[in-house]
Order: structure tokens, then sequence, then C-alpha cells
């Protein structure tokens, strides 16, 4: 009878849904331990960042350094040709003076004529027109013919 009772026990429906349970259930993986850094991790650490912000300093300050040597090379050549623009405008200058036109003209043999300025022509015709009204009503009038002409043109 002890044998029958083992055998009911191993084969009752408890054990037998205890037995496939804990087959059926996942295994629960071993946590991983924590991973502790070498005392010397965050010392390099602090050494390269401290590193990288030197290297990057310098290449900063290396290009700024550049970058002022040009301009000194730029302002220079720019000094360089104004220089040279304000001989060349000279040279220009003094070759359209009168006097280079007139020592041209000689030397060419041909007869200089000098243009009629515009201050020559108004007072050319302020002398036909000399006559000026004296009361105000025909110089109003006037005036407004005159800005009405100009205005036309």
């Amino acid at each position: 009878m002890v044998d029958e009772e083992q055998v009911w026990r191993t084969h009752s429906e408890g054990t037998l849904a205890r037995s496939w349970e804990e087959r059926v259930k996942p295994k629960a993986k071993p946590k991983a331990r924590s991973r502790r850094l070498a005392q010397w991790v965050p010392v390099v650490g602090w050494i390269s960042a401290l590193w990288v912000g030197g290297m990057a300093a310098t290449i900063l300050a290396v290009h700024v350094i550049t970058m002022s040597y040009q301009y000194d090379q730029l302002n220079q050549q720019y000094a360089a040709l104004l220089r040279q623009n304000q001989s060349l405008a000279a040279s220009v200058a003094s070759l359209t003076s009168a006097q280079a036109l007139m020592h041209d003209a000689a030397r060419l043999k041909v007869t200089l004529v000098a243009p009629k300025t515009v201050a020559a022509r108004l007072s050319a015709q302020r002398a036909t027109a000399k006559v000026k009204p004296l009361a105000p009503v025909p110089r109003i009038t006037n005036w407004i013919a005159h800005l009405a002409h100009t205005l036309g043109q």
C-alpha cells in the first residue's frame, strides 16, 4: 500500500501541474553585475577633456592669427592700390588740363577752339531778355508760364 501511495503522490494532478509549471515557466536570467569603472578612468577622462579643449583653443587662435595676417596683407595691398589710383588720377588730370591740350594742339598744328560754357549761354539769354515787369501780377504770370514750360519738358 505504501507503494501505491507514493505512485499516487507522484502522479497526482497537483504535482503534475507543478512539474509542468516549472518546466514551462521562463527561466529567470541572473542579474548582470553592475560594472564599476576603474579608478583611473575618470582621471583619464578629465585629462582628455582638458587636452581636447586646449587643442580647440589652439586651433582657433591659429585661425584668428592667420586671418589677421591675411587682413593686414589685404589692407596693405588696398593702400598701395589707393596710392596708384591717386597717382594715375594726377597723371590723367595733368594730361587733360587746358595747358596740355594747348600744347598738343600746337604740336599737331591744329587750332584750338574754346567751347561755349553754360554760363556764357545763360548770360547771352539774360542780355536779350533784360526787361523785367515791375508789377507783381505779370511777374507771377511769367513765373507760372516758365513753370508750365519746365514741367512740359
